[in-house]
C-alpha cells in the first residue's frame, strides 16, 4: 500500500509557505499567525504570532463599530468591537538551518511589517515515555510508538528578534534573495520594493 504524505492544516486560508533542508515546514495564514511543522509526521513544531503596529507605539485599539451607522443590525455585544484582522501574506527562512525566520504581515489596509524570529533547539513538552517491555515484534513496536509520542511532544522555541515597518501598504508577494539579504515585496498597488534586511531599509 502506498504511503500517504503528511498533510499540515492551518486554521485560516494559507498565504504563503517554505521549506528548509532541515525537514521542516513554515506556512503563513490569514489568522494572524505562522506556523512551522515537521514534514516527517506533519505535527506543529511552533506557531508566531504576529503584529501590525509600530513596535516604539501602543498596540492598536479594537474597533468600535457605531450601531447607528452600521448596516449590521444586531443587539449582541459582541458584534460591537472586533479586533483589527492580520493577514500574514509571506514567510521565508532566512537560513539553511531554519533557525532565522522572516513574517510580513499587515491588515486588509495600512503598513506591512517584518518580523524577524528566532528559532532553537526542539524541547519536550512532556515527561519521556515508559518502560521497554516485550520482545521482538512487540518490543519493536513499543519503541516506534514512543518515539512518535516524542515526536508529537516536542516543539521549537521561537523568540521575536525584531519588527519594522518594510511597506506603506499591504504585500502580496514576496521573495527572498539566494544571499538572504533582500526581500523582493510585491504590493497590492501594483509596485514591488527592494527591502535590504542588513540595513533595515
Amino acid at each position: 500500500m502506498k504511503k500517504r504524505a503528511p498533510q499540515f492544516y492551518s486554521r485560516k486560508p494559507t498565504w504563503a509557505v517554505a521549506m528548509e533542508p532541515m525537514s521542516q515546514l513554515l506556512s503563513s495564514a490569514k489568522d494572524g499567525t505562522a506556523r512551522i511543522f515537521s514534514v516527517a509526521t506533519g505535527h506543529e513544531l511552533g506557531t508566531m504570532k504576529c503584529e501590525v503596529h509600530d513596535p516604539n507605539g501602543p498596540p492598536p485599539a479594537a474597533i468600535a463599530i457605531d450601531p447607528s451607522k452600521s448596516t449590521i443590525k444586531t443587539k449582541d455585544p459582541r458584534m460591537m468591537k472586533r479586533a483589527p484582522q492580520i493577514l500574514v501574506r509571506g514567510c521565508a527562512y532566512g537560513d539553511l538551518e531554519g533557525k532565522t525566520i522572516y513574517t510580513i504581515a499587515s491588515g486588509k489596509r495600512g503598513a506591512a511589517y517584518l518580523t524577524k524570529w528566532k528559532s532553537t533547539t526542539l524541547v519536550s513538552l512532556k515527561g519521556g515515555g515508559g518502560r521497554d517491555g516485550g520482545v521482538g515484534k512487540n518490543n519493536e513496536q513499543q519503541q516506534q510508538q514512543q518515539q512518535q509520542q516524542q515526536q508529537q511532544q516536542q516543539q521549537l522555541n521561537i523568540r521575536q528578534e525584531y519588527r519594522v515597518q518594510c511597506s506603506p501598504v499591504p504585500i502580496s508577494a514576496t521573495s527572498l534573495s539566494s544571499d538572504c539579504t533582500i526581500f523582493a515585496l510585491g504590493s497590492v498597488e501594483g509596485s514591488i520594493l527592494l527591502y535590504n534586511l542588513e540595513t533595515k531599509s
